[in-house]
């Protein structure tokens, strides 16, 4: 299937694609036969560098083919739309003061916990196991708190969404350049209901192309 990606199959023959619309920043073919070059414009699915390499006599006539994995360093000026949405609304965790001790005894990884969480409590949290070991014996003691609270409905502000929104984005700008993508510009905005929020738009980057999809093996007349 001409679609199959073939990533990670080392040996099988393979083109270089395009994964979305750009221009042609900078190529640098190592093994292929490359089909666009700097300032080409090119579309999603196109191939960049082709897995056959033509072979010609010594009057530059083709006389056959073969087929290699594409191998290039490609970068390519495009666009990545971003769109990130937050409910305004949320449920606020309130603590009643209420708490409860347990003791815990492991003993050569047998774990005992002494003591019940009150059947009143109807929403708790266990906080972290806290112990102490005995390094004569191999037994380990302890304590667990079981907090009670109560949840109640809370509303994000304007601001405090915006913020949100905000550190997401720039969360996403920095998980982009750690994969080595150039950030050139942006667009984007933030759209605010009673409902929740919204920051949208696109990204103008450079960015690496190393899709790859199975290339159409045929032979040359």
């Amino acid at each position: 299937n001409d679609g199959d990606n073939v990533v990670g199959k080392e040996k099988s023959p393979s083109d270089i694609i395009a994964s979305s619309d750009g221009v042609v920043e900078s190529i640098v073919t190592r093994c292929g036969t490359p089909l666009v070059k700097k300032g080409d414009e090119v579309k999603t699915g196109d191939v960049l560098v082709s897995g056959e390499v033509v072979l010609y006599n010594d009057a530059k006539e083709p006389t056959d083919s073969c087929y290699v994995q594409a191998d290039a360093d490609i970068l390519v000026r495009t666009s990545i739309q971003y769109e990130n949405t937050v409910q305004r609304g949320y449920k606020c965790k309130i603590y009643t003061g209420k708490k409860v001790t347990h003791h815990v005894i492991n003993v050569m990884g047998n774990v005992a916990e002494l003591g019940l969480i009150p059947a009143d409590y109807e929403k708790y949290e266990i906080g972290r196991l806290r112990l102490t070991k005995d390094f004569m014996l191999p037994v380990c003691a302890g304590r667990r708190i079981i907090y009670e609270y109560i949840t109640e409905d809370g509303m994000h502000s304007e601001e405090e969404v915006t913020e949100i929104l905000t550190d997401n984005y720039e969360n996403y700008l920095n998980k982009l350049k750690k994969e080595g993508i150039q950030i050139v510009s942006d667009s984007v905005k933030i759209d605010i209901t009673d409902v929740n929020a919204g920051m949208s738009g696109s990204i103008h980057v450079v960015m690496p192309f190393k899709e790859r999809r199975s290339c159409d093996v045929r032979t040359v007349d």
